[in-house]
């Protein structure tokens, strides 16, 4: 956050690979932690276009935490930064988290309206 403060373009900066610090962020992260989590929203609110991003071998941070298996949730907030990308997948994670919610709440059965 601090970074982000004192240079607000450090989101918008590449790297030698064209990749951003939300690219690399996704890539190097095995597994999600709250603050891996901050980090993300951190650097999707200083700049959200990052995540329609292509790196030099063609991958949106979107693709990198597919490929990883980053789960639902670091998805949608990607797929909800810039929308257009892909807005079929938005609406299928929204629907499996909305799903995942009503059985946490306790209910026994998701049923599907037609």
């Amino acid at each position: 956050k601090y970074l982000l403060d004192a240079y607000p373009d450090a989101a918008q900066t590449f790297d030698c690979h064209r990749r951003l610090p939300l690219h690399n962020l996704i890539a190097r992260c095995d597994y999600v932690t709250p603050a891996r989590l901050r980090c993300l929203r951190l650097l999707l609110d200083a700049y959200p276009h990052a995540a329609s991003m292509r790196d030099n071998d063609g991958r949106t941070p979107y693709h990198l935490a597919k490929r990883d298996n980053h789960g639902p949730l670091v998805l949608r907030l990607l797929l909800r930064a810039d929308p257009g990308q892909n807005p079929e997948e938005l609406a299928e994670l929204t629907y499996l988290a909305a799903k995942a919610k009503y059985r946490e709440d306790g209910e026994e059965e998701f049923e599907e309206v037609p």
